[in-house]
């Protein structure tokens, strides 16, 4: 019999035994004073058990004379390489989460499940999150939208008082709590990028299907973009459609260290979108979005005209002016420039309509760069630079964007 099998039949046994001390302790009985609202709540729960110290402790002593509990440390120590006080403090999780997951659901049918999730944790496999995410700056008129976004996740709207509100519910993966609010970050960035939104959650909650990682509440404050996404049924299915398509990119944009210039154009659009503050610092994110996409690292000039006729390449050939597109990222850099140094800007420049069109702009390079992922992002560069004087070159850059997909910002 392998090691792994005998610590799985070990712990089985030992779980066996957690069944008979919960039942001889009777702290089936501290079910009745959990909230419904609190039996996810893992830390509540160890909290509230341990302040009933004499009960617990006298279930957990005699759980570990027993002689289970001294095999199960061994196999742990020999099986994972690891110190004989990393195992204890994991098996001892152990023990506590079972009695809270036996106490909470009162059947004994759940050992086997908890047995395998505390193995997962062991072989360090991903653990499973369940989360609950509510939206700020989405909205419809509508009280009856449910729009699956992948297979993992439901966006759905309810009526929360006088106003029609929208939560994200769904599970996900990750070694820890880190990587579960990475892959969350992912889901917000994938709508705020679909309508051009300043999306925030303003509560939320993540809770681990394991003994050893921590569930997290959320609370934000409200955000004040100006930035919101409306959506009707039509707009569903186009939200579900752009989702299922880009948010897989998305990962993988933030997987692969080549395409750290992503990720970073990325951040700083959300930025635009969603921090507080004022037009001309708007503008300034969103230049730095599309500087981390169209400019190489080592230029230092002609910055603004680079980046201009980059962008009036790209956009022009999906569609747009590619005038109107050049004379907007002038405007919005010399916006940024007179910003940054402290210097004033003039009323009637426009500042709010010039930030409405940059920020659009960005978006749609960021949905084109995300279908170009598999192509070098100077290689790319290098051929608008040539397709502004040569034909050759434009037809090539023509036949690259080709398949390039922009999708309206919802109306």
């Amino acid at each position: 019999m392998s090691s792994i099998q005998t610590l799985h039949e070990i712990l089985w046994n030992l779980s066996e035994i957690i069944w008979k001390n919960i039942e001889e302790f009777s702290l089936v009985r501290f079910r009745e004073t959990i909230p419904e609202y609190r039996v996810h709540h893992y830390w509540w729960i160890h909290d509230m058990l341990n302040s009933s110290q004499d009960d617990l402790i006298a279930a957990i002593v005699a759980i570990k004379e027993d002689d289970l509990y001294n095999q199960s440390l061994k196999e742990i120590v020999e099986k994972y390489d690891i110190a004989l006080e990393d195992a204890r403090y994991k098996l001892n999780e152990f023990l506590i989460g079972m009695i809270i997951r036996l106490v909470v659901n009162n059947e004994s049918k759940y050992i086997s499940q908890q047995l395998a999730v505390f193995m997962d944790e062991l072989e360090e496999n991903p653990v499973r999150y369940s989360l609950t995410l509510y939206l700020d700056k989405i909205s419809s008129e509508s009280e009856e939208l449910v729009i699956e976004l992948g297979d993992n996740y439901i966006l759905s709207s309810f009526k929360d008082r006088d106003w029609i509100d929208f939560k994200i519910e769904g599970t996900i993966e990750g070694k820890n709590i880190n990587d579960a609010e990475k892959g969350i970050k992912n889901i917000i960035d994938t709508l705020r990028l679909y309508g051009h939104a300043g999306i925030e959650i303003h509560e939320g909650n993540i809770y681990p299907d394991c003994f050893l990682q921590k569930y997290v509440d959320m609370n934000a404050i409200l955000s004040d973009s100006p930035f919101e996404l409306e959506i009707d049924k039509k707009g569903a299915k186009e939200l579900q459609k752009f989702f299922n398509k880009f948010y897989p990119l998305i990962i993988n944009a933030r997987v692969d260290t080549k395409l750290s210039y992503i990720d970073i154009a990325l951040q700083r659009f959300a930025e635009a979108l969603v921090r507080r503050g004022s037009h001309e610092q708007r503008i300034t994110y969103a230049i730095t979005s599309l500087e981390a996409m169209l400019l190489k690292p080592k230029e230092r000039e002609g910055l603004s005209r680079r980046l201009g006729q980059r962008i009036a390449g790209l956009l022009g050939l999906l569609g747009n002016s590619p005038a109107d597109v050049y004379d907007t990222v002038l405007q919005s850099y010399d916006v940024r420039s007179t910003y940054i140094h402290g210097g004033k800007i003039e009323e009637e420049i426009g500042v709010e309509a010039i930030c409405e069109k940059i920020l659009w702009i960005t978006r749609d390079c960021l949905i084109s760069f995300l279908q170009l992922m598999e192509h070098n992002k100077d290689k790319i560069i290098n051929l608008l630079d040539k397709a502004i004087l040569d034909e050759k070159m434009k037809e090539k850059l023509g036949e690259l964007l080709k398949d390039i997909e922009i999708v309206p910002i919802p109306s």
